[in-house]
């Protein structure tokens, strides 16, 4: 999926944390602000998702980039039915890209799941495209029964 969203804060600033504050008082308003999206610097994330025990493309699942100092959501996007991905307009930096409940599913009547995966946690560094981009999801930690005697 395509991320549609860009949002740009006061002071040209991609990032929440990054925004130039300012004050208005009730009944005040801010004139001659301009905002300058610098389009060279924004950059296309794709790739596919697969299982890490035999390779196979996960065909459902979220994706979500997020600033490494806030945990702040810059973007997010589904895996497709074919494994792949695709977040658009990603500015320049640094991220963490986390794979979220990663998992197949049976397509039919009612998309059953057939099974799920471990989320997947790694940094990223955005400098230009980032293109063929190769995550395997883990298999997922099962919890184990314990008893007593």
């Amino acid at each position: 999926m395509l991320r549609s969203v860009l949002v740009v804060y006061s002071g040209d600033a991609t990032r929440k944390s990054a925004a130039a504050s300012f004050t208005l008082s009730p009944g005040e308003e801010r004139t001659g602000e301009d905002i300058t999206i610098p389009l060279s610097k924004l950059h296309t994330v794709s790739g596919v998702v697969t299982a890490a025990r035999d390779g196979h493309p996960i065909n459902a699942g979220n994706l979500a980039l997020m600033s490494p100092e806030d945990k702040e959501l810059v973007a997010d996007a589904e895996i497709s039915t074919d494994g792949t991905f695709q977040i658009e307009a990603v500015p320049e930096g640094s991220y963490i890209l986390r794979i979220l409940d990663a998992h197949d599913t049976m397509k039919g009547s009612g998309d059953k799941t057939t099974y799920r995966y471990g989320d997947l946690e790694q940094s990223l560094k955005i400098e230009s495209d980032v293109p063929n981009l190769a995550l395997a999801v883990p298999e997922m930690k099962q919890a184990v029964a314990r008893t007593s005697h």
